[in-house]
């Protein structure tokens, strides 16, 4: 594809399989972070979260917004603050840079979440639901998909805010990988017989499909259409690491040890490993639905429990 891309985030774990995916395609790409990239022959060294970018006057055709904070849960109002400098104004110091642009960008993609939602519980969520985020992450990025659809559609571009779930790849961050990690060192504990469904989607599938994407417009969930137990997810991990899982609760001992947790942060204002909040986190059903995207963006999908089972 004889085309110029903008990247950002290509050194995290998504856009790293972004870059390699576009690499493959487009006629040059450019790469844009807040660190040096050896990776990239063309790298725009910046950090967004505090500065407007200085971009090659070339035209660039495509832009794929990746970069981010997540993965972390702020514990102080500056921690809170990062996420909107990182996230929100991050976003529009790109946009200000393109502004400045001789020619505007065929297309802009925005990696969003479903945390714009807000739900920690729900069943096949979709786009046209509710948004009610309710944490600093899941509200700077509802904030940054408007900032891309007002500036895109005032500057006739096409643009996707897509909003994923957990994701599964190598060596995955957040809890896929904490729980690859507790599982390996024999740490992990399981909740019996639990069969709360999730959402996750297998990086490489988002990578390729962006990679190939073209005049689409539009807010849209991506998962992998199949929405795994959390079962089958243990199960998986265990399964490629051959190393199974030793310590199993109860579900009626889980609830007590929540409910001491509870008691545990109210006094040491600390938080503790498990609590009621997290355990209904565990035990729920978050699903959403991605019937939008494989309707009318052509959306395909593989299933994570057997890229588990081979790749993580």
């Amino acid at each position: 594809m004889n085309q110029t891309v903008l990247l950002t985030g290509a050194s995290g774990f998504l856009g790293g399989y972004i870059w390699k995916e576009v690499s493959l395609n487009s006629k040059s790409i450019l790469t844009l972070g807040r660190s040096h990239l050896k990776m990239s022959k063309n790298h725009i060294l910046c950090d967004i979260a505090k500065n407007i970018p200085t971009l090659p006057s070339i035209p660039i055709d495509k832009v794929i917004h990746v970069a981010g904070k997540a993965h972390t849960f702020p514990k102080t109002a500056l921690e809170e603050q990062a996420f909107y400098d990182v996230n929100l104004k991050g976003t529009e110091h790109l946009l200000q840079a393109l502004e400045k642009q001789a020619t505007t960008p065929k297309m802009f993609i925005n990696i969003s979440t479903v945390a714009v939602y807000g739900k920690t519980i729900g069943s096949l969520i979709r786009e046209s639901d509710k948004l009610a985020a309710n944490t600093p992450y899941g509200i700077s990025k509802l904030k940054a998909e408007k900032l891309v659809e007002d500036w895109a559609t005032a500057n006739n571009c096409y643009y996707l805010n897509l909003r994923l779930p957990l994701i599964a790849g190598e060596n995955p961050p957040g809890n896929l990988g904490n729980m690859k990690t507790a599982i390996l060192k024999g740490r992990y504990p399981r909740i019996k017989n639990n069969q709360a469904r999730k959402s996750v989607v297998v990086a490489s599938d988002i990578a390729k499909f962006i990679a190939d994407i073209e005049g689409k417009s539009g807010t849209y969930n991506l998962t992998d259409g199949i929405h795994p137990s959390f079962k089958e997810i243990e199960d998986a991990i265990q399964k490629r690491l051959n190393k199974n899982i030793k310590i199993e609760i109860p579900k009626n001992i889980a609830n007590f040890l929540a409910k001491t947790g509870d008691v545990l942060e109210l006094i040491t204002k600390k938080t503790m490993p498990i609590s009621t909040l997290r355990l209904q986190k565990i035990t729920s059903d978050l699903t959403f639905d991605d019937t939008k995207a494989r309707k009318e963006l052509g959306w395909q999908s593989t299933s994570t429990i057997k890229f588990i089972e081979q790749s993580i």
